[in-house]
């Protein structure tokens, strides 16, 4: 089935799910679990901030938070963590942590509970900066700036590429339209994710006017990536063989490792950047490169030889082989819909400082972290063609081509 925007969506948002479910399945009272993800960058590695500030971060200790958190330790800010606790609760003992909840992503139904926040702010608590990666539903944004907007000078929160209303223009910045149009409070979904990531983003900016950012990322990948939807290809090239991939060689690609966003917030914070921010990875990054160099760092740590087999998106298309889902990390670039989803500017983000890793320490990174999950979950990798499926289809495709 050819790829369409909602799918896309679809399967993006089937892929958080999932992650979800993991990390509540790793959470049963009766068995507490560690939070496993790789170690932050050596304190001596990363240089002190000039100023240090008092950041709030909204969230924290899920995927993207721990970098982000671990960033701004080791540049020497002080980190005061508002969450519901139910994440990984045992992460940073040494920091201030209120407990509450902003409102539940998915729910039509608020949860609303600011009553740690609203106590600090009674007593004249200000920040200098909130980071919020937990940005999904307007109203619940709205309410949560109108409680912030005096006791914080800065706030940027984590937005997404799919706040623009197209992907068919290759190499648009952060000017390209975005959508114009969104449910305040509602379920996200493969229809609402989008417009309410940009209702997120307007409700900021007319609250806190000047004093706002967004970043703007594609696939965020790397280690603590519950739904291991880039992780698939690392995990792949483990099994060794021949692999399946879509296209050719030239087949672009986009997604930016964690680790790196972290960095780009952190600059965002500390620079008081304003406004939209893209977070794409490396400029020129091309995905039949990448898969390249992620079989050479599987290799490195172990893998048995591998080879790839590229089949054109006619196959991929006849044989109900859907992008992003079954082929994580990719769309078709031949797709008129899709034609720049791996080409949109990021530009400003290298203006803010921002650095991007290579896809083989990503990769390396990825394997080594995924090596200390419970046996349960590595059982169960998620997405991408069972080994099974895979198998058939390269069976067929080389039986078409006698």
């Amino acid at each position: 089935m050819p790829l369409t925007r909602r799918t896309f969506l679809t399967t993006s948002i089937a892929a958080a799910a999932g992650a979800q479910a993991a990390l509540a399945a790793l959470h049963q009272p009766q068995k507490p679990q560690p939070a496993p993800g790789s170690a932050p960058e050596p304190a001596a590695a990363v240089p002190k901030a000039e100023k240090p500030l008092k950041v709030l971060f909204l969230g924290g200790t899920v995927f993207l938070g721990p970098h982000t958190v671990d960033r701004l330790i080791a540049r020497g800010h002080t980190v005061t963590l508002f969450n519901r606790g139910k994440s990984f609760p045992e992460l940073f003992p040494q920091l201030e942590k209120l407990r509450g909840d902003r409102g539940t992503a998915g729910k039509t139904k608020s949860e609303r509970d600011f009553k740690s926040l609203e106590a600090e702010i009674a007593k004249g608590r200000k920040w200098d900066a909130v980071i919020d990666t937990c940005a999904y539903v307007p109203k619940y944004m709205r309410a949560s700036t109108a409680l912030l907007k005096d006791a914080a000078s800065h706030y940027v929160m984590v937005a997404s590429v799919n706040a623009y209303k197209s992907e068919a223009e290759p190499n648009q910045d952060e000017s390209a339209p975005t959508w114009d149009t969104w449910p305040e409070e509602a379920g996200v979904d493969e229809k609402t994710y989008g417009p309410m990531k940009r209702g997120c983003e307007v409700a900021l900016s007319e609250l806190m006017p000047g004093r706002w950012a967004s970043v703007r990322p594609s696939l965020i990948v790397g280690p603590r990536d519950w739904s291991s939807r880039f992780s698939y290809w690392p995990l792949r090239a483990m099994r060794g063989g021949e692999v399946l991939s879509p296209v050719g060689p030239e087949e672009p690609c986009a997604f930016v490792d964690a680790r790196d966003v972290a960095g780009l917030l952190v600059n965002m914070v500390e620079k008081k950047a304003v406004g939209p921010v893209n977070a794409l990875g490396t400029p020129g990054m091309v995905f039949g490169t990448t898969l390249a160099e992620v079989l050479a760092a599987a290799k490195a740590a172990g893998a048995p030889p591998s080879s790839l087999t590229w089949v054109p998106l006619s196959f991929i298309n006849a044989n109900s082989v859907q992008a992003w889902s079954d082929l994580p990390a990719w769309v078709p670039s031949a797709d008129p819909e899709y034609a720049g989803f791996a080409s949109r500017s990021g530009m400003r983000s290298i203006e803010l400082g921002a650095t991007f890793r290579s896809v083989k320490e990503t990769s390396a990174d990825i394997l080594k972290w995924w090596a200390t999950l419970p046996e349960a979950r590595r059982a169960r990798p998620r997405p991408g063609l069972s080994a099974e499926r895979e198998a058939e289809l390269l069976g067929k495709w080389h039986e078409s081509r006698q």
